[in-house]
């Protein structure tokens, strides 16, 4: 530890203390040793070679996992949904993705610029599946519940200033990615059956989330495991189903037109064919 000084301009001083860290990776464990010893690989100088018990482990690894999910927002690398902490979210530093350090190494002070961890708070766990980067803000989808993460007035996110806001209470399903049709997600609920469409109302100031497969939730009832956007003369949205059945919709939303239907593949060698 060493001070730094702080000087008025009047003949008064004042002194304050100054932490240096460093940081590193465990590279083996040793077991048998009755203290419990471990080595490290030294990625930052540290100020000291001296024996200390001022040491904190990093939020991912082996045994409490690593993000799921992630997106590039405001210029940080944002992830979140660890197996031990499934909604939390940490963010990168600004402008990299390779840091995330939540404050200054060398006098601890937390600049705009740092990096972010932010938890849900939910009365239930729900684990974070897919977060989107969006003009409204930070778009969290979890298990049970959409966010809404923004910072005051439209201004950048940052650690002093972020704050999530519960939009609608609906499951999300697994493994199938959001897609963005004009200005608005499409997004698959629960086991797959019915697609909703997520779009910002200015009204409520709160995304809302319609339900645009009501009319046609015979075709999907066996649930998605897929889908893809296809944009031409119209716009088309593909479904996988997860019994290989392949259905689209029609969607033109400046019409409020929303058109499913089936495709039957062709026999191959006698067998109906799927698709993976």
């Amino acid at each position: 530890l060493s001070d730094e000084v702080h000087e008025n301009g009047d003949g008064e001083v004042r002194l304050e203390p100054k932490e240096w860290t460093g940081w590193g990776i465990i590279s083996n464990v040793d077991d048998v040793a009755s203290d419990n010893r471990v080595a490290i690989e030294l990625k930052s100088d540290i100020p000291s070679m001296l024996p200390t018990k001022n040491w904190r482990l990093g939020a991912w690894s082996d045994t409490t996992g690593y993000p799921k999910v992630g997106t590039f927002y405001q210029g940080r690398l944002w992830l979140a949904s660890t197996d031990v902490q499934p909604q939390t979210l940490w963010s990168s530093e600004s402008n990299t993705n390779t840091l995330f350090s939540p404050s200054t190494l060398e006098d601890s002070i937390v600049l705009d610029t740092s990096a972010i961890t932010a938890t849900l708070a939910s009365r239930q766990v729900n684990a974070v599946t897919n977060i989107i980067g969006d003009s409204t803000g930070l778009i969290v989808l979890t298990e049970n519940t959409e966010w809404l993460g923004r910072a005051t007035n439209n201004k950048p996110i940052t650690p002093s200033d972020l704050s999530f806001q519960s939009q609608s209470a609906y499951t999300t399903l697994k493994g199938v990615q959001p897609i963005l049709a004009g200005t608005r997600y499409l997004v698959f609920q629960g086991e797959g059956a019915v697609l909703r469409e997520f779009v910002f109302d200015l009204a409520q100031d709160r995304f809302v989330a319609k339900n645009i497969s009501i009319l046609s939730e015979h075709m999907s009832q066996t649930g998605a495991k897929d889908m893809e956007l296809q944009q031409g003369r119209s716009t088309r949205v593909w479904v996988v189903l997860d019994n290989g059945s392949l259905i689209s919709m029609i969607y033109e939303q400046e019409q409020d037109i929303v058109g499913w239907e089936n495709h039957t593949l062709g026999q191959s060698g006698g067998t109906d064919p799927t698709v993976v």
